[in-house]
C-alpha cells in the first residue's frame, strides 16, 4: 500500500495504522467460481479448463468492485485494498 503511505507524512501513518494486524478479507483468487458455479459444469473436461483459465479474471473483477466501492465510501480511504489477503 505505497499509495496511502506516500499520501500522508510518515509518522502520522505510522501512528494511525499501528494496529492493523487484524485478518485480512476473502482471498478471491482461489476458487470464487468453484463456490458459485454447480459442480456438474467440471465433469466436462474441456468446460473445467475454460472455467480453470477464466476463474483469475473473474476473481480480477471481484477485486476491481470492492475497490471501486471505496470511492463512494465517505468513511473509508479511497485507496484501501485490505479486502483481499
Amino acid at each position: 500500500m505505497p499509495l496511502i503511505e506516500d499520501k500522508e507524512i510518515k509518522e502520522l501513518y505510522d501512528l494511525k495504522h499501528r494496529n492493523d494486524n487484524y485478518p485480512k478479507g476473502y482471498n478471491y483468487f482461489d476458487k470464487v467460481l468453484k463456490n458459485s458455479i454447480t459442480p456438474f459444469l467440471y465433469n466436462n473436461p474441456n468446460v473445467s479448463g475454460f472455467l480453470s483459465y477464466l476463474e483469475p479474471m473473474v476473481a480480477h473483477l471481484f477485486d476491481r468492485v470492492n475497490l471501486i466501492r471505496n470511492w463512494k465510501n465517505w468513511y473509508v480511504d479511497k485507496y484501501k485494498n485490505d479486502h483481499i489477503k
